[in-house]
């Protein structure tokens, strides 16, 4: 009987230990980065640049396929002066910045092995976008730049995307994905695709 008992407890103890390794974690950190590209409106399309962006997230595993990441992210875009102020030699500024707030709902594959997962998500969130004061001899700008200056405001935003999630060197996780942005503001929305590459941990 003890010996049943025995080899009962270490049955119990090896299974237990087993589903601990194999269990997912409670939560992973996401780092990323790479190019934003401007798609809406067209007055931002003409005078920008592509720009660039950096984000960090926190996901929390809910059931194996589905996490909840909550993120903080930061684009920027500078301006185009050959075709904003071609005249105008010494200008500088007019930086556009968006910081975004949010949350997204991720849809993975559970296939702890497989080198290669496609993932799926979409969110919501707020956007808080300014823009550096543009600088110039005033006589300059008075005479070949006509804008109105751009008001700091913080607007709802929707997201949507995908990508792929894969080994790197055995130990690091890391993921490649593109999503489209819409900021919700007066006129047409602020449109945005951003394509990272990061790592998740």
């Amino acid at each position: 009987m003890r010996i049943l008992l025995s080899i009962t407890l270490i049955l119990i103890l090896s299974a237990s230990t087993a589903l601990a390794q194999t269990s997912p974690k409670p939560f992973n950190l996401y780092a990323a980065g790479g190019f934003t590209f401007g798609s809406s409106p067209q007055e931002f399309r003409d005078f920008h640049k592509e720009g660039y962006h950096i984000f960090g997230g926190l996901g929390l595993n809910m059931i194996p396929v589905i996490q909840f990441v909550g993120k903080l992210e930061y684009h920027s875009f500078s301006k185009d002066f050959d075709k904003f102020a071609p005249s105008v030699t010494d200008i500088s500024g007019g930086t556009r910045r968006l910081l975004m707030l949010g949350v997204d709902a991720r849809l993975g594959v559970d296939v702890p092995t497989a080198p290669v997962t496609p993932f799926i998500f979409a969110g919501l969130g707020l956007a808080r976008s300014s823009e550096t004061d543009l600088e110039s001899a005033l006589e300059d700008l008075a005479d070949e730049v006509a804008y109105i200056d751009f008001e700091n405001e913080t607007d709802f935003y929707l997201n949507f995307g995908g990508g792929i999630e894969f080994k790197f060197l055995q130990v690091l996780n890391m993921f490649l994905q593109a999503k489209y942005t819409a900021v919700k503001q007066e006129g047409d929305d602020f449109v945005i695709i951003p394509v990272s590459l990061g790592i998740k941990f």
